[in-house]
């Protein structure tokens, strides 16, 4: 995973940048992901995102927000664990501070989130790199999770992707699982076109993740999702006129359950 590694703050930057851009121009960027923008983006910084950019990534972020709203409104009291939390604050965004929460991400950069985080009141962190699944052991609580994985699966090998969700079907009795995946072209444009950022990973057929009883669920639709509405109207126009979905020829946005 030293790719992974090497490459965590930069991805963790344009994440947390599109947010902050978007969030600010929307007038709904959270407290926690301004003073963490204000606080890092003094000194050396990584490329950024375009704006249209920004408009995707933030769009991404909105599609994983509403899922995890609806599925914390269902039965029970699941562990939410988000996986790759990079540097943006998505608990104070879904206002899920009462529920059993975890961050879990490379020390790297859980040391950034805790120059501005502390475990109090925002879940606890795991600093580990998620390929290596023996922190699934200090998971505490009961037999049923949320699982996030926004913008990171495609940073490891399809090997270790199966390992991880095996490792978690075997954990968790029940499971509600979303991520997105580049597809194999997506990953070759990817890596393409910053190939500092190492794109490991794609896969074209949707069931590709499988792993007992941890199966494909749906396809999310990003231009279905509500934040659509609040997008430029550049935006929301070019989304309007095309009659295929342009975005699944580069990533899908999948649910698996258990």
């Amino acid at each position: 995973m030293e790719e992974h590694a090497d490459n965590a703050c930069p991805t963790a930057y344009m994440t947390l940048h599109a947010r902050y851009i978007i969030g600010t121009r929307l007038g709904a960027c959270g407290r926690t992901t301004e003073r963490i923008w204000l606080g890092e983006s003094i000194g050396s910084m990584p490329a950024l995102p375009s704006l249209p950019q920004c408009c995707l990534l933030h769009l991404r972020s909105c599609v994983f927000d509403n899922f995890l709203d609806k599925a914390l409104d269902g039965p029970g009291n699941p562990v939410v664990i988000n996986l790759g939390c990079g540097l943006d604050y998505r608990q104070e965004r879904c206002h899920a501070e009462g529920c059993t929460w975890y961050d879990v991400d490379l020390g790297k950069i859980m040391g950034i989130r805790r120059r501005y985080l502390s475990d109090a009141g925002c879940g606890k962190m795991i600093s580990a790199d998620i390929a290596d699944t023996s922190w699934i052991s200090g998971i505490e609580g009961g037999k049923s999770a949320i699982v996030i994985a926004e913008g990171v699966l495609m940073y490891l090998g399809n090997d270790d992707v199966h390992r991880l969700f095996s490792a978690l079907s075997d954990r968790f009795d029940n499971i509600r699982m979303v991520f997105d995946a580049y597809t194999e072209f997506g990953k070759r444009l990817a890596a393409a076109a910053c190939p500092q950022l190492g794109i490991r990973s794609g896969i074209n057929d949707v069931r590709a993740y499988e792993s007992g009883k941890l199966a494909f669920s749906r396809e999310l639709d990003i231009r279905k999702d509500s934040g659509m509405k609040k997008m430029p109207a550049q935006i929301r126009l070019a989304a309007g006129l095309t009659f295929f979905r342009p975005e699944r020829i580069v990533f899908k946005i999948l649910e698996y359950v258990k």
